[in-house]
C-alpha cells in the first residue's frame, strides 16, 4: 500500500491536492491537520484518477500535476484481521 501524506486540505473548496506521481493502486492518505489528524483514508488508484488534474507551480517554479479529490470522496481505512 502507498502512503501519500497531505499537509492540509483546501478549504475553499473542501479538497485535496495529490501529486499524480506519487498514485499507486492503493493508496493510504492522512492529513496533517487538526479534526483530521490521526485518521487514515484509503482510495485506489482507479478512483483518485477519475478527478481532474490541475498544475500547482512550488516555491522554486516547478509545476506538477495534482488530482483534486474532494474531502468527501475519502473513505476511512479500516483494518480487520
Amino acid at each position: 500500500m502507498n502512503h501519500i501524506p497531505i499537509k492540509e486540505p483546501r478549504f475553499h473548496d473542501n479538497t485535496i491536492l495529490v501529486a499524480a506521481w506519487k498514485v499507486g493502486d492503493y493508496n493510504a492518505i492522512t492529513i496533517d491537520w487538526h479534526e483530521y489528524k490521526d485518521i487514515t483514508y484509503y482510495l485506489t488508484g482507479e478512483q483518485i484518477r477519475k478527478y481532474p488534474l490541475t498544475y500547482v507551480k512550488n516555491k522554486h517554479g516547478f509545476e506538477s500535476k495534482m488530482y483534486v479529490v474532494p474531502l468527501s470522496s475519502l473513505d476511512k481505512l479500516e483494518l480487520t484481521l
